[in-house]
Parts: C-alpha cells; structure tokens; sequence
C-alpha cells in the first residue's frame, strides 16, 4: 500500500468506527442502532444525548480539545527533544509525558455529559455492585492477619463475581488508603479539596443516603474513594515508561517517544477509569521490561524484580498470566535469535551487545586455547529460576506471615470465574466474532491499523531487523489470538483486556521509525509516518477518543 492510500484507509475506518457509535439509537431509528456487544448476554451502553445535548457536547468537546492541544505540544517539543539529549533530559521529557497525560484524562472524563462525568470514579468504587473491594475493606475489614487468614474460606464460598474471583491485593489496597486517611486528617482535607465538582456531589449525594445506617460514607471513606481513584490514574498513564523502555530495545528514541504518547489517547483507559483494570498493563509492561533485560543481560537483579512483579500483579488479578505467557515466548524468540548469532547484533540505537554463545578463547602459553561458554538456552533456565525464586519467596513469606495459602486462593479464583458462565450464559461463538470489533473500538482504530501496518513493515525487513522487529508482533499476536480463541473474556473485553492494549502500540511502533535504507538506495518500507505524520495520527487517535468517550459509557452494561 502506498502513502496516499494508507491515509485514506486510516481516515476511512476511523471515520466509519465513530459513525458506528454515533448511530441515533432512539426508539424511532432502532433499526440503525448496532448494538455495542451481544443482545442478552452483554451490551455496553450509549450515552443519550438528550435536551439540550448537542450544546453539553460541544462544550465538551471544547473542554477536550484545549487538553488536547496542551498534551499534543508536550508532545511535540519532547519528540524534538529525545532523540540528542541525556538519560536525565529523557527522563524529564517521559514524567512531562505522563503528567500531561494525566491532565488530559482527567479533563476527558469531565467531558461527557452531565452524570457520566467523573462522578463515576466514586461510585464506582464505593457500590458493591460495580466493585466491591472499598466496600469490604470500609467495613468488612476489622484487622488484615483475621482477613487474610480467612480469605481461603471466602473464596470457597463460591462468589463468581467481583470477589470471589480476585485474589486479596485489591481489598488490601483500598484498606491502606482508609487508614491512611484516618490518620492524617490533613490528607483527607487535601484530597477532598482536589476533586472536581461531579466528583464532590457524588461523594456528599452517597454521604447523605448512607447518614444514620450502618455503613456510613464520613470524610475519611469520600477522601479515600478519591486518592484510589487519583493513584489509579497516575499508575494507569505511567504506563508509558515501561512501554517506552520496551519499544526503545529495538527503535529509536523518538520514534519509541512518539509511539507511547497514543497511550493516553485509548478510549477503554478514560472509559474504565477508576477500575482496577487500569493498574494492570503498568504492572504488566514494568515485568516485561524487567524480564527481558534480565534475561538479556543475564542479571540477577532484574530477573528478582521480575519475579516480585510478576507476584504483585498476581496479588491483585489473575489477569497478569497472559503476560506471564508473553514474556516466555518473548524470551524464547530472543534466546532462539541469539543462538544464531555468532557476532554482534546491532538493533535500533542502544543494541543488543554482544551476545554470545560461542566459545571464548584465551591464550595459554603464547597460543589461544578456548574454553566452552554456558549455553545460551541454560542461561534461560537459570534467569528463569532467579524469577521463580523470588515469587515463591514472596507468596511464601506471605502465607508465614497471615495464613495465607495463595496458591489455594488462585485456585479457588479459576474455579469461580469459569462457575460465572455456568450462571451467566454466554454464546462462544458469537463472542469470537464480536471481541476482536469490541478491541478495535476501544483501542481505537488508528492504533489497530498502525499495528497492523507496523507488523507486515517489520516482516519486509531482513536480516537481525527481521528477527528483532518480528519478536514482539509475532509473541504478541500469539498470546492475543490464544487469549481471544480460548472464550475465557466472553463480554466486557473492551475493560478485560486493557492490560494488553499497550501491546498493540508496541506492534505500532515500526511505524513512527524512519525507513532503514536496503542497498541501492532503496527503502524497505515506503510508508511512514515520520516525522509530520505522527502528529496527524496522534490527533486522528485522540479525536477518536473523544468521541468514543462521550459516547460510550463503561458502567451499567447489561
């Protein structure tokens, strides 16, 4: 495909998938209306406009497109900046990246009309029903050794809902954000004086239902709906680090800048937000990282700290093994590469070092004597072993510590989501047609398209550039296509699956690199969108947020 026609394709799709959401969906032009799920098993919602909407909307829009400008020229200066400057400067240019993501979303939300708002993020967290886990911290939890010495029992109750399929990690994050507003009050204060007004009035709105029964909401319960609502946000856009490490292993610095920079512009991140799902592809991209340098670079340290990662993500959600999944074939494909390499291996700006499995030769009396190296497959084991190490240490210490059998829980987690279809009947092969259109739109489809796009131009390239580039589009649409075929997220995938949306900006990122010259002068791939071009696609992205964001709402499915 050329230039002008990759242009056209994008415009096209992105142009029918917001159609596609707008459709009017009243009772009188029902027969327009494309339902966004399966009809009686799950549908999410659309927001009606209602009276006097289209004057909510604009303003709205208005509201997100001011934000827009402010993060597209962060954007801008730190992509000019990144690539002739400091680790430091570096550094500085991804915090300001981040913060200025975290602005852009929290004025996104606030865009949609009135009660979609950021209202959401305290009910949300507060009603059992959409959550569940503040609930039972804020007044379940009497202390966290009877908690956790109990949690087996509950979780063999058979809850396939909310609770009975996570893990504790949940119910103990909320429970130190209550205690530790209880014991600072003037954190409380400055934390209430933080939200914005949807926000406040539906926190005072629950505070006043909830006066005189036995499960009041006080100050110290709204002060910390709010900060779990403010810490999963900034875990949810910090994102962008690890996934910027990730994607710099085999780009450049400005294409990598210039990729993570569409994070913050996915629909299902400002949608979902305050959901827990959104700590999740933080957890996941930081372990990647640290997995695969470790195993890299055969140190000791990162393998650990992927280990402990590993097991955070698995104290919060099972969500976390799919990662797990693609980080061992990474790995392989990686293990397999070097294996065949026999001299240096340069990838993108920072290599890959020498990577060697021949052997080394020393001289011994004036003449040169090798000596066997350690197999590069053996050194996979042993990093591998490292990281077991350190998450069997760590559940471990926990069960010594409360009681507290993890293995037993993550089995009775298994057992109860895969009870949640024998209560709630879902049709597997509908699903497998709906889930992959249900991804596309919450992703955004400029994003799909330079996936798609990102992939076919690193299989066009040869030699180590082939066998680098292709690692993560083939480990990645392996662990997506096994996760996808295997029905295990049959509706709500748009939220489900928010831990792997990174992965596909990953696949996207070939595209923001500038083309790699191949003999003759000629270009292994002809389309690219560097440099102009990524601010037209980063704008295309966020423009298809906004509306898919005022459109469509996360909450109250059926």
């Amino acid at each position: 495909m050329n230039r002008r026609g990759f242009w056209i394709t994008l415009l096209a799709t992105s142009a029918a998938s917001v159609g596609l959401l707008w459709l009017p969906c009243g009772h009188a032009a029902s027969s327009w209306c494309v339902p966004l799920g399966v009809p009686g098993e799950w549908v999410w919602n659309r927001i009606p406009v209602g009276e006097g909407g289209a004057a909510t909307l604009l303003l709205g829009w208005s509201l997100a497109a001011v934000a827009l400008l402010v993060y597209g020229g962060v954007v801008w200066i730190g992509a000019t900046r990144v690539s002739n400057c400091s680790r430091a400067e570096t550094a500085f240019w991804l915090a300001a990246l981040a913060m200025a993501g975290f602005c852009w979303l929290s004025l996104l939300q606030e865009s949609p009309p009135d009660g979609y708002r950021t209202s959401k993020a305290v009910q949300v967290l507060y009603y059992p029903s959409s959550s569940g886990y503040f609930f039972e911290a804020r007044y379940e939890i009497d202390d966290v050794p009877s908690f956790l010495a109990n949690y087996e029992e509950r979780m063999a109750e058979g809850d396939v809902l909310h609770v009975g399929t996570h893990p504790p990690g949940l119910f103990l994050f909320h429970h130190s954000l209550i205690q530790l507003c209880n014991r600072f009050p003037s954190l409380t204060n400055f934390v209430l004086t933080t939200q914005p007004e949807s926000a406040d009035a539906a926190g005072a709105l629950i505070a006043d239902q909830t006066r005189g029964t036995t499960t009041p909401l006080l100050a110290t319960g709204r002060a910390a709906l709010w900060l779990a609502a403010l810490i999963t946000q900034a875990v949810g856009v910090l994102a962008v680090v690890p996934l910027y490490l990730l994607i710099r292993r085999t780009h450049q610095s400005q294409a990598s800048f210039l990729a993570v920079a569409l994070w913050p512009l996915v629909p299902a991140l400002a949608i979902f937000l305050p959901k827990s799902d959104a700590l999740y592809p933080f957890i996941g991209l930081m372990f990647l990282y640290c997995w695969l340098e470790g195993c890299r670079h055969r140190s000791l340290l990162r393998c650990a700290m992927a280990g402990l990662l590993f097991w955070l993500g698995m104290l919060l959600s099972l969500a976390i093994l799919p990662v797990g999944l693609l980080a061992l074939l990474l790995s392989v494909w990686e293990t397999r590469a070097a294996d065949d390499t026999t001299s240096e291996i340069g990838i993108g700006e920072g290599g890959w070092g020498r990577l060697k499995g021949a052997p080394r030769f020393t001289h011994t009396g004036g003449s040169l004597r090798s000596t066997p190296a350690t197999p590069i497959w053996l050194k996979l084991c042993i990093s591998a072993a490292i990281g077991a190490v350190a998450f069997l240490a760590a559940t471990f210490a926990l069960w010594a510590a409360y009681d507290v059998n993890l293995f037993n829980v993550w089995r009775w987690n298994v057992v109860n989501h895969s009870a949640f279809y024998d209560q709630f009947d879902r049709s597997y092969w509908k699903w497998v047609l709906v889930n992959p259109l249900e991804l596309s739109l919450a992703v955004g489809l400029p994003v799909i398209l330079l996936a798609i796009a990102g992939c076919r131009r690193a299989m066009q390239q040869s030699g180590n550039w082939r066998a680098s580039r292709l690692g993560p589009c083939v480990c990645c649409m392996t662990t997506i296509g096994l996760l996808w075929l295997s029905g295990k997220n049959s509706g709500e995938a748009a939220r489900l699956w928010l831990f792997l949306m990174p992965w596909l900006i990953w696949l996207a990122a070939d595209m923001f690199a500038r083309p790699v010259k191949a003999g003759a002068g000629k270009q292994i791939a002809p389309v690219s969108v560097v440099p102009m071009g990524a601010l037209a696609v980063i704008a295309l992205q966020a423009i298809v947020c906004i509306a898919t964001v005022t459109r469509v709402t996360g909450f109250g499915g059926m």
